[in-house]
């Protein structure tokens, strides 16, 4: 299993990480009343959120968007915050994924 760190190595060969990205993070909920008590919260806090998914493999899913310029530290508190809060309401984060901006050839 990758961590946020190979995840963000490897955004890093292939993306100007300078810049700010769209940064998804993926949830699963048991249900579709949980799914959108996640959603309102994470829409309170400024997210994007995508709760109308529906069921996938028994699981309701959710996608909570972002921007920022992508760390470390930044994926990492947002993994422990998110998951978190759907671990209260019997869900579980699942990783995330960015944009990739293409990366400039400074040696012109």
């Amino acid at each position: 299993m990758a961590t946020d760190e190979d995840a963000l190595n490897e955004l890093k060969q292939v993306s100007d990480v300078t810049m700010p990205h769209v940064i998804k993070q993926f949830l699963y909920f048991p249900s579709e009343q949980a799914a959108k008590r996640f959603g309102m919260a994470l829409r309170n806090q400024g997210f994007d959120v995508n709760d109308s998914l529906g069921a996938i493999y028994g699981s309701w899913a959710v996608v909570a968007t972002s921007e920022f310029v992508p760390s470390l530290d930044k994926i990492s508190e947002l993994r422990t915050r998110l998951g978190s809060i759907a671990s209260e309401l019997g869900g579980e984060y699942d990783g995330w994924e960015a944009e990739v901006w293409e990366k400039k050839d400074h040696a012109s």
